[in-house]
Formats: C-alpha cells, structure tokens, sequence
C-alpha cells in the first residue's frame, strides 16, 4: 500500500506526463493547421486571455487587427477558431453550417443543459431536432399572441412599481429593467397563477418568484471558466472550484424546477383563455400519447434554456438601449414624437401597433448592433476535418465568432462606433440571420429559436415605458457623462448604475393597472 507521500509523487508524475503530452500535441497540431495567431504559454496556451478582469471580446477584436478575421487560439487542450468577419462568418453559418452545427460538451451544458438534453448544449442530432421543434412551438405567432394579454399586465404593474419610485430622488433602471424581466419571463414559463402565489402549491413550493430571482443573481456572478472544460483528464480536481459551484447552482435550480412541477400537476390548467405557461402546456403534452416519452429532464432542460437566456439577453439590450437614449437625447425626442404620432396620448401602445414604429424598430436594430447583449455567438465544433479560407480545420476544432468585432467593423459600417439608428433608415440589412454583417440571433440552423420573442419583447418593453414614463438624468448631469463602460463578463452589462429619475408622461388613469 502506497504511504501518503508515495501517492503525492504518483499523482504528480502523472501530471507531468500528461502535460508533456498535451503540450506536445498541441505543438504538432499547430505546426499542421498552420492558421496564423499569437504565441501562446506553454500547456495553457492562451488561456490568461480570459482572465475575469479582461473585456475578452475587446481583447479578440484587438487580436484580429493584428493577426486578420481567422485566427487560431489554444485554449489548455481545445484548439479554438476566433471569427471576425463577415464573409467567414457566413462561411461557419450559412455554407458549411452542417459541418460546424455542433457544440462543444461543457460542465454547463452537461449539468445546466440535464446531460445535454436541451436546445442550446445539446449536438446536433435527433433529439436535438425534437427539442427544437417543441420549444419553436411556444414561442410560435399563435402562441406569443396568447400571451400577450400576461405581457402587457406584467408591463403595466412595472410602470406602477418605476412611478412608485418616484418618492426616492433616483432609481438604478439596470436593477429595474432585470428585476422587470426576472417577473415577466418567469410568468411565461411557470404561468402567472403560480408566479403571483395563487396555485395549489404547497408551504414548500411557495415564494418561487423570490427563490428564482436569488439563483438567477447568484448564477450571473459565476465565473464559468472551468479548467476541467480545458483539459478534461483534469476534471476530476475541480481546480479552482468552479466546477463545484456550478454543482450547487444547478441543484437549487433543479429543487425549484420540481416543485414547481409538482405544483403544477395538482392542478389543471386554466380554463379561460390565461396562457398557462411553457411548464405546464409540456407536463399537459406528457400525458398525451404523442408526448408521453418526454421526460422530467427535457422539460426541465427546455425551461432552464428560455430562463437563463431569456433574462440575460432581453435586460441586456433594454438596459443599452435605455443608455443609449439617455447618452443621445435627439434620438429620444424623435422616438417619442413617433410614438405621439403613431399611438397618440390617449391610449397605450399595443403589440399591434409595433408595425408602424419603424424608428424604434431602427432604434433597437442599432442597440443590436453596437451592443450585442451576448458578444460571441455560442461555440460551434467541427463535426469532422474541414477547410476554411484555405487552412485545414481539424475534427473537434471548436469555432468563436465575435460578433463585437463583426459589428463595430468599419469595413461594413460607416462610423462603426457611433450611435447612429438613421443608418437603417434606408438599409435592408435585418437581423434574421441573413445579413452577416449583424447576427445578434445567430444564423444556421443553430440560430436562436427565440428570436421572434425576444424582438417582441424588447420593442414592446422599451415602446411601453417609454411612452407612459418620462425618464431624466440626475441635475447637473449632461448627456455625455452617462458611463457606457462594459463589466468583463460573458454577457454585455455596464459596469456603473444608470441613474434615471421617473415621473408619468401620459395621464394618471393610463398609467395604471386598471386600464
């Protein structure tokens, strides 16, 4: 039996070998793909580049100035392509989509994704079609139209909430615009019956709101750089713990999810015409015969998908867009003589009157642009050996590409770095995934299938509050003081409050709920 010390050294001579072998690996493949990029640490490579405290994207996009729009990165044992021009990207998206449609296997798609059951973690295959084709179905135009009587009273009691702010000098609309959507996709998901505490649901699964809203700020603040996803044989030593903490997150999420299952199977779903939420139109499925394979796990997996996504990328583009206008007060006072115009002050602005907002549509596809509220689409993998721009691309070769660097090009766009709406005035370029100068949704047919809805959301919001509320800037402070300095984390946040004062713009007895 090996004495303490004796298994010490072991270890510590298995780690030498291995990382002899990875650094040796690493060089041979280096020397065959030949794809230009800088010179990285030895074993680690260039993994310091995503030190927490660096903008990585910022960092990416300096590199491409450097090495050009292909490069390559090593990244521990992952050999990582970094994209940042348009004509490549639609090269990995749109021409060789099939070849590069899977995604790499990570600690938060293993745990997070339920052994990668769910839409965005999981490769692509069968299933992954499956899961697709039933989370396309929710956010389908029939069903976004059932909910939009839940959105638009979800709106209207965050507009009470913002004017009962108006006794404080002062609010942070980052914290507001997170905490709006941290109700209103919620509802959408468990149904507003058990969100507002009025199901059957027991002493246990009460206060789900409050416990969502907690997990979400704890998991927003994690770092996900997990150095088992980097040299997987290491993985077992969880080093540094992220690993772990990643552990602890997705067991408090799946507690909730399940109680808010159990809940939702003790009582049937409305009869009226409420929306019941995406939870429990899949728990009604499962009890179908088409539907009764569907799993615990995959509704589970669809769920934690539309929240975590959801949340972060719509409050990210709220909270830039918001800057933006208090930064630009001429585009302001356009967008809301358009409102005036367009729905008048007698009324509230309706989803049927997004159509005619073609300003704020212009508004918002700008704030997409400069502010791509997640700066690198999701990793694609090669699925086999492949050629891109001229350079063998090896099987496994995972694919970033950055679309900060993409959309701040001055080779696709005048002025890249202003904020400037009126260049869509007569521009077609649109984000739906065909113009790959502006993929805010991706494109493929790994685009984000939540993309109708997160539009949806964003304008309607952002046309709601506007138009009921008026919004300052503290006294004394000028426009060009608002701080658009970006936090070093995965999705796009600012880094200083956004301090705005509120105060009705319509009359009181629209800006109620009772209208």
């Amino acid at each position: 039996m090996f004495s303490d010390m004796s298994a010490q050294w072991l270890l510590l001579l298995i780690f030498l070998v291995l990382t002899a072998f990875v650094y040796k690996t690493n060089v041979i493949l280096g020397k065959e793909t030949g794809i230009p990029g800088p010179r990285g640490w030895p074993v680690i490579g260039h993994l310091p580049l995503l030190h927490r405290k660096k903008i990585v994207h910022r960092t990416m996009m300096n590199l491409a100035q450097k090495y050009g729009p292909l490069y390559e990165l090593r990244l521990g044992m992952l050999k990582v392509l970094i994209i940042s021009s348009p004509d490549l990207a639609k090269e990995i998206l749109k021409i060789q989509d099939a070849s590069f449609a899977d995604r790499p296997l990570t600690v938060m798609g293993e745990l997070f994704g339920y052994q990668r059951k769910d839409i965005i973690y999981s490769p692509t295959d069968d299933h992954w079609r499956f899961m697709k084709k039933l989370g396309s179905e929710f956010m389908s135009s029939k069903a976004m139209q059932k909910q939009q009587v839940s959105r638009h009273e979800t709106l209207m009691t965050a507009v009470d909430s913002l004017l009962e702010c108006q006794q404080n000098q002062f609010i942070d609309l980052r914290e507001e615009l997170l905490d709006m959507m941290l109700t209103l996709i919620p509802q959408m998901l468990f149904g507003k019956r058990l969100i507002a505490g009025k199901s059957v649901a027991k002493s246990s699964e009460s206060n789900i709101m409050k416990k969502l809203t907690q997990l979400f700020k704890e998991l927003a603040k994690l770092d996900l750089s997990v150095v088992g996803d980097c040299f997987p044989f290491l993985r077992w030593l969880d080093v540094g713990g992220a690993e772990a903490r990643i552990v602890k997150l997705h067991l408090q999420f799946d507690n909730i999810l399940s109680d808010a299952m159990n809940a939702l199977r003790r009582e049937a779903p409305p009869a009226t015409s409420e929306d019941p939420g995406l939870m429990q139109t899949l728990l009604s499925i499962q009890r179908t015969e088409e539907g009764k394979n569907i799993t615990d796990d995959e509704i589970k997996a669809l769920v934690t998908d539309l929240f975590i996504a959801g949340i972060d990328t719509i409050s990210s583009t709220l909270m830039f867009v918001m800057a933006e206008l208090m930064r630009n007060p001429e585009v302001k006072e356009k967008l809301l003589k358009e409102l005036d115009e367009v729905v008048g002050r007698e009324r509230v602005v309706e989803e049927s009157d997004l159509v005619n907002l073609k300003y704020l549509k212009m508004v918002i596809k700008e704030t997409f642009r400069l502010h791509p509220a997640v700066p690198f689409l999701l990793p694609r993998k090669s699925m086999g050996p492949a050629t891109v721009a001229g350079y063998k691309v090896p099987k496994d070769t995972q694919v970033l590409i950055n679309l900060y660097a993409i959309q701040r090009s001055p080779e696709s766009w005048d002025d890249p770095t202003s904020f400037k709406p009126e260049r869509f005035a007569n521009n077609l370029i649109d984000v739906k995934g065909q113009d790959f100068c502006l993929l805010p949704f991706g494109a493929g047919r790994r685009q984000c299938p939540g993309m109708g809805l997160g539009g949806l959301m964003v304008e309607i919001t952002l046309a709601t509050l506007l138009q009921i509320l008026e919004f300052s800037l503290p006294a004394g402070m000028k426009p060009e003081d608002v701080d658009m300095t970006e936090e070093a984390t995965i999705t796009s946040a600012l880094v200083s409050p956004l301090l705005v004062s509120v105060k009705p713009r319509l009359s009181p007895n629209l800006c109620s709920m009772r209208t």
